[in-house]
């Protein structure tokens, strides 16, 4: 049951964060709508949208100066963030109107208003622990969450309360059994811009409020946060970047990557919407990576597990190891030695290391010794603890695959050709993933080997995955001509069995009618017989089985002594 609710938990984890993928990705486009822009672009002084290009650092600050004056927003509304439907109407009369209402409003219309002028700039949105705390302390409220989360959810079901006024706001819509807006917004979402200067290299922070420096390529302290578990920034194409690295002030916290899920698959779902330019996202990738190693090393030892970037020897799991075993620790904890992070090596033992196409050196002694696994179709009090021999990447070499010789493929002890990976197919053979192919190789006095391309685990262990044949390069043609003309007997045959089985149960039923027939005029009586000829089309009603047959008897006497 805890294996179930994990699941759920994870999925659910998941939804969220896509759905937050989703929000951003829309609010950007919302900055760059044709109409938008146009708005955004005719409110611009000429003294700043007609100035030349090259003197980007004087532009920005003569267009944060003017902005902050004409778009400012009142104290109490500047955590406050709502997620209406209509985002993209409200956009371009509040350009006219200059009234601002939250973060976020104030926010796209910079962004607007700088992608007007032609500038690089993105939507940095942060989302808070909390959301992931409610979500998990309750978890019907998953479906509310995610609806505050999306801009359209609400188009759709619930009814505006005012229209648009005359000064173009409009009032948002009140819903009944749905999180509040104080509720799920203060604290939970920011937003800000981030404006890239080609002069320097970097992004920069723009800080839209009334106080504080302008810009800076440092985070504002009014950013950052102890409780931020996801920061995502979309650029000019929309697409998607993770920048938490360079906001949370918590990375080093064990709760920091407990509100997170796993990297690996975050990763996969960010790598779909990686940045166009490559060069300038390495060297973002570089910068965060720079600044987050300059940070202390954490004092509690229970902050290093799972750490990203440093490690306890405690804390190796069965398949890690430190290497080389004389790496120096870059510092202590409680007397206990800190390594790096990039100083752990993953382990695999030797078939291991063969489904990723690589074996083990000549002469290379284990790099580590633990107990394998246990053959679960032994039974528990006759199994023997057998030692597991693992060995480092840098104990193995690429696999070599044999070659073929004579029209034999090679092949292991149990007859098949180990084909996890494609380089690891025989010299002078082919792959061929053609159904059946064995049975026309016999035919043909040819050698063809199974491949096995996988393993899988059932009936308490493990069983290799098969998966089309390998063959010598030069019965490739043969075969395949041989197997096509088996496969067009095989449909024809098909379909004879096809059209025999129909005809039988034709025959059947034809046969099934005639008796049925006969034993109607034998044993049911006349008028019921001519009544069931006049109409053969209507099924009868008339119970046909013995006892509601039978017929009643009539005694006119009584039995007499």
């Amino acid at each position: 049951m805890n294996r179930i609710v994990k699941i759920r938990k994870e999925n659910r984890h998941q939804v969220l964060l896509l759905c937050f993928l989703a929000h951003g990705q829309y609010s950007s486009k919302c900055c760059s709508d044709a109409l938008t822009l146009g708005f955004a672009l005719s409110m611009v002084p000429p003294s700043i949208a007609l100035s030349e290009s090259s003197h980007e650092q004087a532009i920005l600050n003569r267009l944060i100066r003017w902005f902050r004056k004409k778009y400012s927003i009142p104290a109490s509304n500047l955590l406050i963030n709502s997620h209406c439907s209509n985002t993209d109407e409200k956009l371009c009369p509040m350009f006219l109107t200059g009234v601002v209402s939250n973060q976020r409003e104030q926010t796209m219309a910079f962004i607007s208003i700088a992608r007007s002028l032609g500038m690089q700039v993105r939507l940095a949105v942060s989302l808070s622990s909390n959301f992931f705390c409610s979500e998990v302390s309750n978890p019907t409220d998953g479906p509310s969450l995610l609806c505050s989360m999306l801009d359209k959810v609400d188009s759709c079901k619930s009814e505006k309360s005012n229209d648009l006024s005359s000064n173009g706001v409009q009032a948002a819509p009140a819903k009944e059994n749905a999180v509040s807006n104080a509720e799920m917004t203060i604290t939970n979402f920011h937003y800000w811009p981030e404006v890239y200067l080609s002069s320097q290299g970097k992004w920069h922070c723009v800080n839209l409020y009334s106080s504080g420096p302008l810009y800076s390529s440092e985070p504002l302290e009014f950013l950052r946060s102890d409780e931020m578990a996801y920061c995502l920034s979309f650029d000019n194409e929309h697409m998607a970047k993770d920048v938490t690295l360079r906001y949370a002030t918590d990375l080093a916290m064990l709760k920091y990557r407990q509100w997170r899920i796993v990297d690996s698959w975050w990763f996969d779902v960010l790598r779909l919407f990686k940045p166009v330019d490559a060069t300038r996202d390495d060297a973002e990738n570089e910068l965060m990576e720079r600044q987050l190693v300059e940070r202390p090393l954490p004092k509690k030892i229970s902050e290093y597990k799972n750490h990203p970037l440093y490690v306890l020897e405690r804390d190796l799991l069965k398949f890690q190891a430190l290497y080389p075993k004389d790496v120096q620790p870059i510092g202590y904890c409680s007397k206990v030695p800190v390594y790096r992070r990039s100083a752990v090596h993953q382990l695999n033992g030797k078939e291991a290391w063969i489904r990723e196409a690589r074996v083990i050196k000549d002469n290379e002694e284990p790099y580590k010794i633990v107990k394998a696994r246990p053959k679960m179709n032994i039974p528990p009090e006759e199994r023997v603890d057998r030692p597991l021999l693992l060995y480092g990447l840098w104990q193995t070499e690429p696999y070599v695959p044999p070659s073929a010789a004579n029209g034999v493929v090679p092949r292991n002890k149990f007859g098949n050709v180990e084909l996890y990976q494609m380089k690891m197919l025989p010299k002078g053979t082919v792959y061929l993933d053609a159904p059946g192919l064995l049975e026309v190789a016999r035919k043909l006095d040819i050698d063809c080997v199974p491949a096995v391309v996988g393993w899988e685990f059932h009936c308490r262990s493990s069983h290799p995955i098969l998966k089309g044949f390998v063959v010598c390069e030069e019965f490739k043609d043969i075969l395949m001509d041989a197997w096509k003309e088996e496969r067009v007997i095989a449909v024809r045959k098909a379909k004879e069995r096809k059209s025999r089985r129909a005809l039988q149960n034709w025959r059947r039923f034809v046969r099934g009618l005639l008796i049925k027939s006969s034993l109607a005029k034998t044993f049911l009586a006349k008028e019921e017989v001519v009544e069931e000829e006049a109409s053969p089309s209507t099924s009868s009603t008339q119970p046909l089985a013995w006892p509601q047959c039978r017929q009643d008897f009539t005694f006119e006497g009584s039995l007499s002594d």
